[in-house]
C-alpha cells in the first residue's frame, strides 16, 4: 500500500513539474528559462498522531526573476511526504503474551501549490544560465491532501492549507546541475498532522 502512494506522489509531481515546464517557457524565455529542482528525504520531529518517519519528495518548476543572474526564481511545486507506520504489539488476551507485530495506524500527505527559491551567492557576471552552488533558500504555500489508514483501512482524509520553508547548500555537480544537503519545515493546518520536517538532499536540474 506504502508502495503505491508513494509511485503515486512521485508521479503526480513529475507531471506538475512538467506542465509548469510546458506553461511557462514563453513569458520566461527572456530570462533563461524555467529550472527543475526538488528533494529526497526523510520525515522527523512529527507532531502529529504518526510520529514514525519514511520518505519525503517534493519537485519544483522555477523561473528566474530578473534574469538568469538573478537571486530570485518563483514557480510551482509538488511534494509527497509520510509520516509512517505505527507498529503496535498483539498481546493474547488470555495469556497476556506477545504474540507479535501487526501494522497500526499511518498517515500520508500529497500535494502542490506555489514555491519560490532565494540563492544567497550571486550569480556569477557573465550572464550564464548555468546550475549555482552555495547557500539558498526555498519556500512553498498550497494544498495539502492528507490521508490517514488504520490497520490498512481508510480512516480520515482531508485537504488542508499549508506551507513549508527549508534551507540548504548545493555543490555544483557538472554543467547541468547540482546538489547537496537541505533541511525542511512544514506548517499543515489539520489537527492530524501538524508540523514537522524533512532532511534529506536537493537538487537541481537545468
Amino acid at each position: 500500500m506504502r508502495r503505491s502512494r508513494g509511485v503515486r506522489a512521485i508521479a503526480m509531481a513529475g507531471a506538475t513539474a512538467l506542465l509548469a515546464h510546458a506553461a511557462l517557457p514563453a513569458p520566461c524565455a527572456a530570462n533563461g528559462g524555467v529550472r527543475i529542482s526538488g528533494s529526497v528525504g526523510h520525515t522527523f520531529a512529527i507532531l502529529g498522531t504518526v510520529r514514525a518517519g519514511a520518505p519525503a519528495f517534493d519537485v519544483r518548476a522555477l523561473a528566474p526573476v530578473g534574469g538568469p543572474s538573478g537571486m530570485l526564481s518563483l514557480g510551482v511545486g509538488a511534494w509527497a511526504d509520510d509520516m509512517g507506520q505505527v507498529v503496535e504489539r498483539l498481546i493474547d488476551p488470555t495469556t497476556l503474551e506477545d504474540v507479535g507485530a501487526a501494522e497500526g495506524a499511518s498517515r500520508f500527505l500529497v500535494g502542490g501549490g506555489l514555491a519560490g527559491e532565494l540563492h544567497l551567492r550571486q550569480a556569477p557576471g557573465n550572464g550564464a544560465h548555468g546550475p549555482r552552488g552555495g547557500p539558498f533558500l526555498t519556500g512553498a504555500a498550497g494544498i495539502y491532501y492528507v490521508e490517514s489508514r488504520e490497520r490498512s483501512s481508510l480512516e480520515h482524509t482531508d485537504n488542508a492549507l499549508g506551507w513549508s520553508a527549508a534551507a540548504g547548500w548545493r555543490f555544483r555537480a557538472g554543467a547541468f546541475g547540482s546538489l547537496g544537503p537541505s533541511i525542511r519545515y512544514h506548517r499543515v493546518f489539520d489537527d492530524r498532522v501538524g508540523r514537522f520536517m524533512a532532511a534529506g538532499v536537493d537538487w537541481t536540474w537545468r
